[in-house]
């Protein structure tokens, strides 16, 4: 039963009391494990910090069992643990679990321990984006859409998200509750990211329509380089430039206050001078914006324009791609010199009357095309082709 020695001894049994005697050695003998005492380090039976460990031991009797190993487990009871061959257990999750050892001689014997765990965090694994109704368009002008996100698991310490759109060809803004709003026609992504550094995100993509996208900012534009105009009954056309260039109607209204001059503009921002002094020009958008600007301009009339004998010289140059171009009128007659630019068709494009013996041309409003500059100047009529691609 057990290693050593033992005395195996025979006696009669008439009662003379004479004995027989042999020493016999036992080796080899396996001692199986009785009783297994679980007990932790400190004595504590709670795991209380996120991802918290504990040292479990494992008391063997008797002290002499052969095999001493055990092997441990954990049952999960309303909790969640692991433990390693070491009998270091892990928290994982709020609750209860029975932590085993079992001896490894094959006894059967076990020894268990009891142990709570709390204040454990369990990350979001997944999150499902989703709108009111299912759907995933919005097509009225700034129209909202209410987003929700379905985080899993149920039971995640934090299920809170942060909401953020990702604007792909439309755009649109989102609130800290998931309200998308429309601004711009296109495609957006709606995301929807753990709150509790997971890293997890969820996402949604929706198809905006019918935005109008107001005028932001008008300049005035001309070919003027001081803002001056010389002469009466000068016409001068004036161009407003918008921005964002996508606006949905950009269409201007133009209008003219005098502050000591006097001009007449149309709708088409023709400028056409009465009377000297100063005059305020002013574009007013007609969406819903009503975005407005103004510009001064200085009206003169010119001195000593007199018509010589001799004939006089028109110049235009260079003949560029693009950016502006220069033309010099020499020896300008008292009507003043009438310029005209056309396109390829014929259409008239600007036309002004300009005192002005070197002017600079701006081509930059101008789209690609071929353009016919026609100058008129003591009678006499050049045009020149100009090419800006």
């Amino acid at each position: 039963q057990k290693d050593g020695t033992v005395k195996a001894t025979a006696s009669a049994s008439d009662g003379s009391g004479i004995k027989g005697e042999l020493l016999i050695t036992i080796s080899n003998q396996v001692i199986p494990v009785e009783s297994i005492t679980v007990s932790s380090a400190g004595g504590t039976t709670a795991i209380t910090s996120d991802n918290g460990t504990l040292q479990l031991s494992a008391a063997v009797l008797p002290a002499d069992a052969t095999n001493k190993s055990v092997n441990w487990s954990v049952v999960n009871v309303t909790g969640m643990a692991a433990i390693n061959a070491s009998g270091l257990i892990t928290a994982q999750k709020d609750g209860t679990v029975k932590a085993t050892a079992s001896a490894s001689d094959g006894s059967g014997i076990k020894g268990e321990l009891l142990i709570t765990i709390s204040n454990q965090v369990i990350p979001v694994e997944s999150i499902t984006v989703s709108s009111a109704g299912g759907t995933t368009d919005i097509t009225s002008d700034n129209g909202t859409l209410q987003l929700s996100a379905a985080v899993l698991p149920a039971d995640a310490t934090n299920k809170s998200v942060n909401w953020s759109v990702v604007n792909v060809t439309g755009m649109a803004a989102i609130n800290a509750s998931g309200l998308i709003t429309a601004q711009k026609d296109g495609t957006v992504k709606a995301v929807a990211t753990a709150s509790d550094g997971s890293g997890i995100k969820g996402e949604l993509l929706i198809t905006i329509s019918n935005q109008v996208i107001p005028i932001e900012t008008i300049v005035i534009q001309d070919i003027l380089t001081n803002d001056t105009i010389k002469g009466i009954g000068i016409r001068l056309l004036l161009t407003a430039i918008i921005s964002p260039q996508d606006a949905t109607n950009k269409n201007i209204e133009w209008s003219v206050e005098s502050i000591t001059g006097k001009a007449n503009i149309d709708m088409s921002g023709l400028l056409t001078t009465v009377s000297p002094g100063i005059i305020k020009v002013i574009a007013k958008s007609k969406d819903e914006s009503k975005t407005t600007v103004h510009k001064e301009y200085k009206i003169v009339i010119p001195v000593g324009n007199q018509i010589l004998n001799k004939q006089p010289e028109i110049k235009i140059f260079p003949n560029p791609t693009s950016g502006k171009i220069q033309i010099r009128i020499d020896q300008i007659s008292v009507e003043g010199a009438y310029i005209e630019v056309r396109n390829y068709i014929g259409q008239t494009i600007e036309k002004i009357t300009s005192f002005d013996n070197n002017l600079e041309w701006s081509l930059h409003h101008y789209t690609s095309g071929i353009y016919f500059f026609t100058i008129t100047n003591n009678k006499i009529v050049s045009t020149y082709k100009i090419v800006k691609k």
